[in-house]
């Protein structure tokens, strides 16, 4: 009787090692996926996301290694916020869609140096933007549910990693896609960008100079010189017929007082260019000198290769009050000669 005990003993005791074996094991396999979950997922969901402008992208170049915006995919969840700042000397946009075709979900406007530009995402999904005024300028925000899209669905952990590793592949499709067509892009929509928005508005300060040969009209707007606050810049260049100069490359300088307030090389533009100063010490005038470097890709050795063209801003009240003083002397003039004349009339 005891023997037989033992026995059912014995043999409950080796179906119960059986189990837990069974059950370490699965253990172990689930483990092993949550660590691959994990390392496909993103690591966390944030509620803010940062993303940096950072120098030079008013220039190609960036676009080739995704660093126009950083970082250039940023992934968050629904509800949360994403602030882009504008680390470079020029104005940009965040604006939603592509190049080719804008979708209207979020649009900063042209925001100057130093300011950001939030926008909150509600919904999940992929939202690609790019900078208007520079369209080599892109970048994507991913907004979805913490788990992977699939959550609300019953899934298997391999079934979840095999999701997650579908959105890094389309995320690195997506991204290549957008590198081999940037030349394309840039080709068919270069202009048409540019004029979707004008930086010239109705009170900047005008100034015309042509080059030496007579072949570019360059023409300066800026903001008045203001006490404490940025003097905004905006150049153009048109050949003899009024038509916009494509790819023309140059350096930019300001100086008030004898300080430079600002400088930027190299600066290439199909239209407009656009530059912001330091904030002035002073609403004394400014001096901008605009060098030409080369017209249409092409060194500008048969043109105005080198040529500086100067122009001197002076605050609207300065001009005013030349002109009243203008007006003033001549008619201390006028009554002064007026005087004369009776002064020397013989008397009847």
């Amino acid at each position: 009787m005891h023997k037989r005990i033992l026995d059912l003993f014995i043999i409950d005791s080796q179906n119960i090692l059986a189990i837990m074996k069974r059950h370490i094991t699965y253990m172990f396999f689930a483990a092993i996926a949550l660590g691959m979950i994990s390392s496909t997922i993103p690591d966390g969901f944030a509620d803010d996301a940062a993303v940096s402008i950072p120098s030079g992208t008013s220039v190609p170049g960036c676009e080739e290694t995704d660093e126009c915006y950083l970082p250039y995919t940023v992934t968050i969840s629904p509800g949360d916020k994403v602030t882009w700042s504008n680390d470079d000397t020029a104005a940009h946009t965040v604006t939603s869609g592509t190049p080719v075709e804008t979708d209207g979900k979020f649009d900063s406007g042209l925001f100057s140096p130093n300011t950001t530009f939030s926008h909150t995402f509600e919904n999940a999904g992929n939202y690609d933007y790019f900078c208007m005024v520079h369209p080599w300028m892109k970048g994507v925000v991913t907004v979805q549910k913490e788990g992977g899209e699939n959550s609300d669905n019953k899934t298997v952990p391999g079934a979840i990693v095999g999701a997650g590793e579908d959105i890094v592949g389309g995320a690195e499709d997506i991204g290549k896609s957008i590198v081999e067509g940037t030349e394309d892009v840039l080709s068919d929509i270069g202009q048409e960008a540019e004029d979707l928005i004008d930086p010239i508005t109705d009170d900047m300060i005008k100034m015309q100079s042509m080059t030496v040969d007579g072949e570019i009209m360059v023409n300066v707007y800026t903001s008045e010189p203001t006490t404490d606050e940025k003097l905004s810049i905006v150049t153009e260049f048109l050949d003899r017929n009024d038509e916009p100069i494509q790819d023309i490359v140059y350096d930019i300088k300001a100086m008030q007082d004898g300080k430079r307030i600002f400088s930027e090389e190299a600066v290439q533009t199909d239209r407009y260019g656009q530059h912001t100063t330091e904030s002035l010490a002073t609403d004394n005038p400014v001096d901008i000198d605009v060098k030409i470097i080369s017209v249409d890709g092409v060194d500008a050795s048969l043109g105005p290769k080198g040529e500086v063209i100067s122009f001197h801003v002076v605050p609207e009240f300065g001009t005013i009050a030349m002109m009243i003083l203008a007006v003033a002397i001549i008619s201390i003039i006028a009554i002064t000669a007026k005087t004369n004349r009776l002064a020397i009339m013989p008397k009847l």
